[in-house]
């Protein structure tokens, strides 16, 4: 995941005999020439797509790819453009369509983002369709697509008022994941299509299972780090940058674009915010760049052999969440949560009603 000429000074390609310049996550086993380097990013991307035979067997071709505006989700498109562009007995089979989640609930902030996705979908050679929805669309009866800018601050209100009232940073970053969770789940619902691609990195897949368990979820750590993630009835999320880490992102977008890199191909482990998310992936880095390579994919791996309890029962789908959970005959119906969302929620005061009737619209159990 870099270039450091003390590295890869007089050694050789390991796919090829030209000169190495790059290398990966163990600079000790491997390096690479440019095109041998690209060629090994882009195979981990192509491997989970047909190990898992995700668009094999007449299965249906169209697929989400979420799209948010980082580097990540930046090279799932560049990804995904280049499968479906191979030769025939190289294509990968599928229909994309981009969806753009605008999170800002701020007007200002909300022109940036929507800007930054219209410019992207210009720039892109495919011409797929592109949807746009707003974050704070949770709050609707239904999902809708933004067909222009268009800012409805009353919903983006009741979003900034719901996650402001939160007084732990780590909650209203857990609240918000959620939420965006459960909206990218409606909108494939609404879609009629069963496959969601995330531009879930190896570093942020890593950091999730330990969210997971510091937020009272390690239940689900195994769909939370597998390839495919069966918790949403009907509909399939895909990680096909799970092996994949951030620095060798960053380093093949550069490299595909023939940029100049705009900061260190070997960064040091940036100063991160004091929350729960912040210190589980300030931790992951420093364990993998103090000597520990293994560390992601030793989590991932990890993680996916963790067996969930059964499932209890009778049980409900938690109403944020989706996660099977006991059915308490005391709570109203419509706010059956289960107890890791229970407790985001208490420390909210005075949640507001149109959040439940948005979140009841999401489960599957209507």
């Amino acid at each position: 995941m870099g270039d450091d000429p003390s590295i890869v000074a007089g050694r050789q390609c390991l796919k090829c005999d030209l000169p190495a310049r790059y290398y990966s996550v163990n600079p000790k086993q491997a390096v690479y020439c440019r095109d041998c380097y690209l060629s090994m990013i882009h195979h981990k991307f192509s491997y989970v797509i047909g190990k898992n035979r995700v668009f094999r067997d007449g299965n249906k071709r169209s697929v989400i790819v979420v799209w948010r505006g980082s580097p990540s989700d930046n090279f799932l498109l560049h990804c995904v453009e280049m499968g479906v562009s191979q030769n025939p007995h190289k294509r990968m089979e599928a229909k994309p369509v981009v969806v753009v989640i605008l999170e800002s609930v701020d007007l200002e902030r909300f022109k940036i983002e929507y800007g930054a996705a219209k410019e992207r979908e210009l720039q892109m050679a495919e011409k797929w369709d592109w949807k746009f929805v707003p974050l704070y669309g949770i709050f609707g009866e239904d999902v809708e697509f933004l067909e222009e800018l268009r800012f409805d601050e009353e919903k983006a209100s009741t979003l900034r008022s719901l996650i402001g009232k939160s007084s732990a940073k780590s909650d209203r970053l857990e609240l918000k994941s959620l939420l965006t969770e459960l909206l990218v789940y409606k909108v494939a619902l609404k879609l009629g299509i069963d496959k969601v691609m995330t531009s879930d990195s190896a570093d942020l897949t890593a950091q999730k299972s330990f969210d997971a368990i510091c937020f009272g979820r390690g239940a689900k750590i195994a769909q939370l780090a597998s390839a495919l993630d069966t918790r949403f009835p009907g509909v399939t999320i895909i990680r096909p940058l799970r092996d994949i880490t951030d620095a060798d992102i960053g380093l093949s977008l550069r490299l595909a674009s023939d940029a100049e890199p705009t900061v260190a191909l070997n960064p040091q482990v940036a100063v991160k915010a004091r929350t729960i998310q912040g210190l589980n992936a300030d931790f992951l880095s420093r364990l993998q760049v103090s000597g520990f390579p293994s560390t992601l994919s030793s989590v991932i791996m990890t993680s996916t052999k963790v067996e969930a309890p059964p499932v209890p029962q009778p049980n409900h789908p938690c109403l944020l969440c989706l996660d099977p959970c006991p059915i308490d005959k005391t709570e109203d119906s419509v706010r059956q949560l289960c107890p890791s969302c229970s407790r985001l929620l208490a420390a909210i005061p005075s949640v507001p009603e149109s959040f439940y009737q948005a979140i009841q619209i999401g489960s599957p159990a209507r």
